[in-house]
């Protein structure tokens, strides 16, 4: 048995092998429509959770910095046009909070960074093609996306005495700061 790690340079193929394999993406996707004309060009794939909560799929064979910015912009559209699709397409239940979900082999670390601060559920997920025989067999991995971290609290006059190793000198600054703040300099 012959196996290797390969790439995929086809999106088409790409496409084909996650509609035929839906559950490559989460267990329970439901694969709607394929390459979904919308305003803003067409979305590889629309698909469906168990939830009944519309999914935005979008697909690359390389690390694209305007991945997201593209699933966005599909995601919009689907928002805004929720309820039409949802009368089309029985499994979406328009209550649901629609999702993103971007393939690729890679994320850029600038990628994951912005996506922390995107007020909208994403999912990403990196592949890996490896070559069994002749067959192609994708592996995903689902990429942690962290929160955004809590803005710092900024350090009290007080707190920047802590900075200061010499003692006495920490002292008479304190000392100062308090002749300071009894005289108004706040």
């Amino acid at each position: 048995m012959n196996i290797k790690k390969v790439e995929i340079e086809d999106e088409n193929w790409l496409r084909d092998y996650i509609i035929e394999h839906p559950n490559f993406l989460e267990e329970g996707v439901k694969i709607l429509r394929q390459e979904l004309h919308t305003d803003s060009g067409r979305m590889d794939i629309l698909a469906v959770d168990s939830d009944g909560a519309a999914i935005v799929v979008e697909l690359k064979v390389k690390v694209d910095e305007g991945q997201l910015d593209q699933a966005l912009c599909y995601y919009d559209w689907l928002r805004t046009n929720l309820f039409i699709l949802a009368s089309v397409y029985n499994d979406i239940d328009p209550k649901s909070t629609p999702r993103i979900i971007l393939v690729a082999p890679r994320f850029s670390e600038r990628l994951k960074r912005i996506a922390k601060y995107i007020d909208a559920p994403i999912n990403l997920v990196e592949y890996r093609a490896i070559k069994i025989s002749n067959d192609i067999v994708l592996i995903p991995e689902i990429i942690e996306i962290p929160p955004p971290p809590e803005p710092p609290i900024p350090p009290t006059r007080k707190g920047h005495l802590k900075y200061i190793e010499d003692e006495e000198i920490r002292k008479l600054c304190d000392e100062c700061m308090k002749t300071l703040e009894k005289v108004g300099v706040k």
